[in-house]
């Protein structure tokens, strides 16, 4: 049987799924097999997917009435504990795509650091945008508590995918339904089921931002879901005293905000409500962490510029102006 169980969950991306299953089954890595699964896909996908399937025997096909991320995903996991030995699992999102050498690398760093979970850089790439070069590196083993503190910040601590995870780890953990944001509830489970991770500092998982992905993420109280996981994660953290960990979901939290304001447009039918809302949200949480927390407006101006645009602005003029004497 595989040694490794890729999870792709599909669902309307017919125009990127060719890329990304090409990528998978091109891997230098051949022990896997890869599981689609259609999310009751409206469009050419589940015929694709079948057609793999009879192409490559790696390829089996999962085909399901639509439930979201979360079932589709949750779906190849169970597919996977009760049809494979595979060993190992990993989720590729079906309009992402992988380096030839994704599985190889992070299968190795694994075993190089006799770990249960490996972790990869990711590099967000737009239509049209080249794909970076990487440089070899030798993989690194890494205590969990260090990955997940506000001193690392090359690899996604948050995302389900860019890891390998030994499939032991998903044994009494599955994807949230009925939820946005689903990694945000689940991703730091895993990691802390650890005390080390490996660690490849090489971009070798590439996300794709499309347009549809921009119109898909319009504003709707539905992302609300993200402040929910949120407010688990530090329950989940403050339960086992992991500091450092809180720190670090602070400050998520404080993104978290400035991206909802950022997005809920004015011509939004819901600015109005919820504008205000978040505006006042974001400038407790901010007011309450700074005792806590250092967040020099160097670093962290763009939470500042969302909390108090009008005093921001003013602050911004002052320090050109004394640059400017400086330089004089």
């Amino acid at each position: 049987m595989p040694a490794i169980s890729v999870i792709v969950p599909v669902y309307n991306v017919e125009p990127y799924l060719h890329r990304c299953v090409e990528s998978i089954l091109q891997q230098t890595f051949t022990d896997f097999e890869l599981i689609l699964v259609d999310d009751g896909s409206p469009d050419n996908c589940p015929a694709i997917c079948d057609q793999y399937a009879a192409q490559d025997k790696r390829v089996h096909v999962i085909h399901q009435k639509n439930g979201g991320l979360s079932a589709a995903r949750n779906a190849g996991i169970d597919w996977a504990f009760a049809h494979s030995d595979s060993e190992w699992i990993t989720f590729v999102d079906s309009d992402d795509w992988v380096h030839e050498r994704y599985l190889e690398k992070l299968y190795k760093a694994a075993d190089l650091c006799q770990v249960d979970l490996c972790a990869c850089e990711f590099q967000a790439i737009q239509e049209g945008e080249d794909v970076p070069t990487n440089k070899e590196s030798t993989p690194q083993k890494m205590s969990v508590k260090f990955f997940y503190s506000l001193e690392q910040t090359k690899i996604h601590t948050i995302s389900a995918w860019a890891k390998i995870y030994r499939k032991k780890q998903w044994e009494n953990i599955r994807f949230p339904f009925d939820r946005i944001h689903e990694d945000r509830f689940t991703t730091h489970k895993l990691i802390f089921q650890n005390e080390y991770i490996g660690i490849v500092y090489e971009k070798l998982y590439y996300y794709y931002l499309s347009e549809q992905s921009i119109l898909r993420s319009a504003w709707t109280p539905k992302r609300l879901d993200d402040l929910q996981a949120v407010k688990e994660q530090f329950e989940y953290f403050e339960k086992r005293k992991l500091y450092e960990a809180w720190k670090k979901t602070a400050v998520s939290h404080l993104g978290v905000l400035c991206g909802m304001l950022k997005d809920i447009s004015k011509s939004s039918p819901y600015y109005e409500t919820y504008h205000p809302i978040l505006k006042k949200q974001l400038r407790k949480a901010l007011r309450e962490y700074r005792k806590k927390i250092d967040l020099p407006i160097k670093k962290y101006g763009y939470i500042y510029d969302m909390a108090y645009p009008f005093w921001m602005r003013q602050y911004w003029r002052v320090q050109k102006i004394l640059k400017l004497l400086h330089l004089k």
